[in-house]
């Protein structure tokens, strides 16, 4: 999910240590979630140039697959503002939606971009580069007319309901009309506006929180035609409030279980917070990135036995390696906020990868890492390969055989192209076990001591032997002043069998 650039909101911030905002102020928020990838690979729009009455086709093919999405979209921007939703073509392997050009619509330049978004909620807004000219002299330029707003009643009591009627008029029809309420420079985000084809008005009934900021208000209307022609209109009222609460929650103080960590390595967090009044609302701890370009929060909840806001942290993967400044928002259900600050910082390192060990004659080097992350293995300045870890959080380099003793040094790469400190690893000795062919001969190595085997080896009901270099007899060989007889494979006879026309009789193990 987005990452939101607030840099003279925190630069605020940094300047008062404990900042309480007035009622009615919307606080900054920051996502959670790992940023989407752009996961579009390919589109194509069906024609360059399109005039009233065609059908454009929009296609999209993504290098994602369809069930981890909840919607994709069209995004036709520049002289316009359309939104085109799509649906998956199986057989296409492609995202295709289609919009046919409107008597109303605005000629020129429409530039194509893509909404996309997980089921997750993360989202992202790749854009193609590509676009298509509209041809339409009749196009519709012309500003709804706003012909009234009217607010029943009009002195608004905080946590009664209230009533805005408007009365807006267009020479093709309106897509949508969005309320905000202002004042004293904050704007606090209301819905939309519903239409009532009865008496041809729009309709909202509202109610304001309990502990609103009572005075002089404004509702600011932003009224979009189906031609994307924006105008907006603003209507005063008063805002009644005798029991507003201006009291902002306390902080007593802020537990991190741990200053330095990796990524996927758990933090504790608690602190000690609390409101008399209205109640807290919600309390979140946040990760500020050491240049202040954005941050990451996270939602605390009240662990009723120990009285203390309380979460578990898996340090996301997504977090650049770096050092973060920590610090929480607190609000309370009157708005009231502050951001405490300890001057608590939380270093965040990428993990060493595990590794396998390596021998003398593996072309390749294996273990486990964060998925996604690259993994580099090197051999003094020398990089022998790369690749990105699996979703298992697996990986395999593949590499030249090393030669014994060489130091391997194996680095994650993260999202950001930081490293972490290497693995050492030193090339081993090739450990033989089992049965092994070398140069014609066979040889047995115990899997356990990894030794070379001479003399009688049983191995199940079977009897092999082994000469004093280790290579596998057959045929006949004499052992403490008696003679045995060893098949093709190494297996000792036993019982009665005949050698080259003579009977002979074996015991059924040497002796």
């Amino acid at each position: 999910m987005r990452k939101r650039i607030i840099l003279s909101f925190i630069v605020l911030m940094l300047c008062i240590p404990e900042m309480v905002l007035r009622i009615g102020a919307v606080p900054v928020a920051a996502s959670t979630q790992e940023p989407i990838l752009d996961y579009l690979e390919s589109a194509s729009i069906s024609q360059t140039e399109a005039r009233v009455g065609d059908t454009i086709t929009i296609k999209a093919k993504l290098n994602v697959t369809p069930d981890i999405l909840r919607s994709v979209q069209t995004h036709l921007s520049g002289d316009t503002e359309k939104l085109v939703d799509m649906t998956y073509n199986v057989s296409e392997d492609k995202w295709v939606g289609t919009y046919q050009i409107q008597p109303y619509d605005h000629q020129g330049k429409w530039n194509l971009s893509f909404y996309i978004e997980r089921k997750d909620g993360a989202w992202g807004n790749p854009k193609t580069g590509q676009s298509i000219t509209i041809i339409n002299p009749n196009e519709d330029r012309a500003l709804p007319v706003v012909n009234s707003i009217t607010i029943d009643p009009q002195l608004v009591k905080a946590g009664e309901p209230f009533r805005i009627t408007a009365k807006i008029s267009d020479n093709y029809g309106i897509a949508s009309v969005k309320a905000n309420f202002l004042k004293d420079g904050v704007t606090r985000v209301g819905p939309k506006l519903t239409y009532d084809s009865s008496k041809d008005e729009w309709t909202l009934p509202y109610t304001f929180d309990t502990n609103m900021l009572p005075g002089d208000w404004q509702v600011e209307l932003t009224i979009t035609d189906v031609a994307s022609n924006v105008t907006t209109a603003t209507k005063a009222f008063q805002l009644s409030n005798p029991n507003i609460d201006t009291t902002a929650p306390t902080f007593k103080s802020l537990t991190v279980s741990k200053q330095v960590v990796t990524h996927s390595e758990e933090l504790k967090v608690q602190a000690d917070i609390s409101d008399d009044n209205s109640g807290i609302a919600f309390a979140e701890l946040r990760f500020e990135y050491v240049d202040l370009s954005h941050f990451y929060s996270f939602r605390l909840e009240k662990n009723l036995a120990t009285g203390l806001w309380e979460t578990t942290i898996k340090v996301p993967t997504y977090f650049e390696s770096g050092s973060f400044n920590v610090y929480l928002q607190v609000e309370d259900k009157a708005g009231n906020a502050i951001f405490p600050r300890t001057g608590q910082t939380l270093q965040v390192y990428v993990a060493k990868p595990i590794v396998n060990k390596v021998t003398a004659t593996d072309t390749s080097v294996q273990g486990q890492a964060e998925p996604g992350f690259t993994i580099e293995v090197k051999a003094g300045d020398t990089v022998l390969g790369t690749t990105t870890v699996g979703a298992d959080r697996k990986f395999i380099v593949s590499i030249p055989a090393q030669k014994e003793g060489t130091e391997l040094s194996v680095s994650t790469i993260d999202l950001y192209g930081k490293r972490s400190v290497p693995t050492k690893t030193v090339v081993e000795k090739v450990k033989l076990s089992g049965w092994v062919t070398q140069q014609g001969k066979r040889y047995y190595y115990d899997p356990v001591t990894n030794t070379m085997k001479t003399g009688w080896l049983q191995l199940g009901r079977k009897w092999y032997y082994f000469n004093k270099s280790g290579a596998m007899v057959t045929g006949w060989v004499k052992s403490r002043k008696h003679w045995y007889y060893l098949k093709s494979d190494g297996v000792m006879v036993t019982g009665r069998v005949k050698i080259e026309g003579k009977s002979y009789y074996f015991y059924n193990r040497p002796i």
